[in-house]
């Protein structure tokens, strides 16, 4: 749906969407924004009879990936105000994407209890 809206913009505003940065700038925003409401309104809601550990797993992720387009984000802002200079920012939330993430998941995902 999100990939969606974003395209949406450019049939809408074409002239301001000629620049691609603004794009997955709309793009990471809007995940950032469902993450937000995921992590604060549907999942605390969702997860309330699940075991605690699974409960702090589940909003864990999401505030990984909240934290994820959060940094995109401002990176695509840096790029878009200030120039190439943006995409050193750019590789703390690549590093979140393709270094970091199985590594957190194995720290922080609920041990199965042996039986």
């Amino acid at each position: 749906f999100i990939p969606i809206l974003s395209g949406a913009g450019t049939a809408i505003w074409p002239d301001f969407f000629a620049e691609a940065r603004w794009i997955f700038l709309v793009y990471e925003l809007m995940f950032l924004a469902l993450a937000c409401v995921f992590g604060i309104f549907v999942l605390p809601a969702r997860l309330k009879g699940a075991p605690e550990p699974v409960r702090r797993f589940v909003l864990a992720l999401t505030w990984f990936e909240a934290a994820q387009y959060a940094l995109w984000a401002y990176a695509d802002v840096v790029i878009l105000s200030y120039g190439d200079i943006g995409y050193a920012f750019r590789l703390i939330p690549n590093a979140f994407y393709y270094a970091l993430f199985l590594p957190f998941v194995y720290r922080y995902a609920p041990r199965a209890e042996a039986s």
